[in-house]
């Protein structure tokens, strides 16, 4: 089952990464204009990122901490 809109995390990055390269493209400033809309865009997608790379960051802190314990338990 696939969620999509703000739980889309991968479409999130792709956008992200297209505007990331738009944004430096020759002639990106040209239009200021264009420019300021795709730097907010991309500012908002990163912020709606940052719950989830915090989520999954976290994740694998728990993940890494409980393979130490099991190698503790081990000896």
């Amino acid at each position: 089952m696939r969620c999509g809109g703000i739980f889309d995390i991968a479409e999130r990055v792709k956008i992200v990464e297209k505007l990331d390269a738009e944004s430096i493209a020759p002639g990106f400033w040209d239009n200021q204009n264009h420019a300021r809309e795709v730097i907010d865009e991309t500012n908002l997608q990163r912020e709606m990122l940052k719950p989830f790379q915090l989520i999954e960051s976290t994740l694998e802190d728990v993940a890494f901490m409980l393979e130490l314990a099991e190698l503790e338990d081990d000896e």
